[in-house]
């Protein structure tokens, strides 16, 4: 007779032990000091996963150093313990805002330190120079510049507006030209600034002509202090051999296009054409009318209708042919973007295949 089998013992599934850091191991791990941690632990910022009862010895989970290192992180980037909080636990939304502010924040300080530095040095100078300057200098890939300069000259050249504007700003220098109807720039043709803001007009000439040959050329603009009586600007461009390039100066007669962009308000209505379009009904002998809503576009002229697309509220303008036509030949790529806002205001074109080029030009009375 055969006996029954015994039932095989099946062991039960032994979950796996979690693996936790001491406070030194996650430490190092974060970049983070176990003063530091203990301090975040207190305030509730990053609480560890475990304490021992007995030794009071901190313990932490790996999925907590994400959080750890967005900590010191922000911390390093001069955030308070709260606000980091507040980003880090708040929902989307809040957490953007709170970032967006804090780097407005961070910038005008930026801004404000390095105007400090610059006054600061030119104290100093003072102490030994009879009339110290100050000086900034951008820098520039020769080639890169020339372009600039020709692309924008398109707007300038009567009323006493055939000056080329060198706007050097906090980090970039921007290079604009206007006859007060319609005004073409580049906004960040370099970012290697160094100095104070500066702003220089020149005749442009021949300066592109040589500028084109240069792979490497440096702005550089000295303004004297006038302690002893002398305050004329001075300006040239200097190359990689030591070749220089006085600027013949003109009287600043230009506004600065950043002030112009930032002071406008409201969400613009934004449309966008096929740039050969814009060049086709543009070459005509009148004036065209801008016509957008429901999420479409036209371009009316008596040379033709240019078709488009539209994303905001309707909009009804009349534009100048011949300042549309300058526009569409200045800017590069296959699409001409314009955003429209308030009646009366400028009219802001861009070239989204060239994100830096923006030409600003006021719409005509019907």
């Amino acid at each position: 007779m055969t006996r029954p089998r015994e039932r095989e013992e099946v062991p039960l599934p032994v979950a796996a032990p979690r693996t936790l850091l001491p406070i030194g191991a996650f430490a190092q791990a974060v970049g983070l000091s176990a003063s530091a941690l203990r301090q975040y632990g207190e305030s509730g910022l990053l609480i560890p996963t475990e304490i021992d009862g007995r030794t009071g010895y901190r313990y932490y989970a790996p999925d907590q150093q994400r959080r750890a290192i967005w900590i010191r992180r922000l911390r390093d980037a001069g955030l308070g313990l709260g606000k980091i909080g507040a980003i880090l636990d708040g929902d989307a939304a809040e957490a953007e805002r709170l970032l967006d502010a804090w780097l407005t924040d961070a910038a005008e300080r930026q801004s404000a330190a390095t105007a400090l530095v610059a006054d600061l040095k030119l104290s100093l100078r003072a102490r030994v120079e009879n009339n110290p300057v100050h000086r900034t200098t951008a820098g520039f890939d020769g080639a890169v510049l020339a372009n600039a300069i020709e692309q924008v000259t398109a707007a300038s050249g009567i009323d006493g507006f055939h000056s080329v504007l060198m706007d050097i700003t906090d980090g970039e220098a921007a290079v604009v030209a206007t006859d007060r109807y319609l005004l073409l720039a580049r906004l960040a043709v370099s970012r290697r600034v160094s100095g104070p803001p500066a702003r220089v007009s020149f005749t442009p000439g021949s300066v592109a002509a040589w500028l084109r040959s240069r792979r490497r050329v440096d702005l550089v603009v000295e303004s004297p202090i006038g302690r002893n009586g002398r305050k004329t600007m001075h300006a040239h461009f200097c190359d990689d051999a030591g070749h220089r390039r006085e600027l013949e100066r003109e009287r600043d007669l230009l506004p600065s296009v950043h002030a112009l962009l930032q002071d406008r308000s409201g969400a613009p209505t934004r449309i966008v054409f096929p740039r050969t379009e814009v060049l086709r009904v543009s070459r005509s002998t009148g004036s065209l009318s801008l016509i957008a809503s429901e999420g479409e576009a036209r371009l009316h002229s008596d040379a033709g209708v240019a078709a488009g697309s539209a994303d905001g509220r309707a909009v009804s303008l009349e534009l100048s042919a011949a300042t549309l036509t300058r526009i569409a030949e200045a800017a590069v790529g296959p699409a001409l973007s314009c955003d429209v806002d308030e009646p009366g205001a400028a009219v802001v074109w861009r070239a989204p295949s060239q994100p830096d080029f923006v030409a600003l030009a006021m719409p005509q009375s019907r």
